[in-house]
């Protein structure tokens, strides 16, 4: 339980830290549209893809119970 406990605290923290470094990555959007994409493709994309690894790791730690918001998976393929 305290490992696990601390696994949560852990993926919380970089979930966190990632909002925060992927609002600062944001907020560096050049200006005109060819620098803007390649801005998201090259700095945005890769951030937000580790945001929802961390919230997929921590959908895995925490129990169906204590989750307050619908899964991921809940979403991809409720009926």
């Amino acid at each position: 339980a305290k490992a696990r406990l601390g696994e949560i605290a852990r993926g919380t923290q970089a979930l966190g830290q990632g909002i925060a470094d992927l609002a600062t990555i944001q907020g560096a959007t050049p200006a005109g549209n060819a620098p803007a994409a390649e801005h998201v493709r090259d700095a945005v994309i890769p951030r937000m893809e580790a945001l929802r690894e961390a919230a997929d790791r921590l959908e895995q730690l925490v129990d169906d119970e204590l989750w307050p918001l619908p899964k991921y998976r809940e979403l991809l393929f409720a009926h």
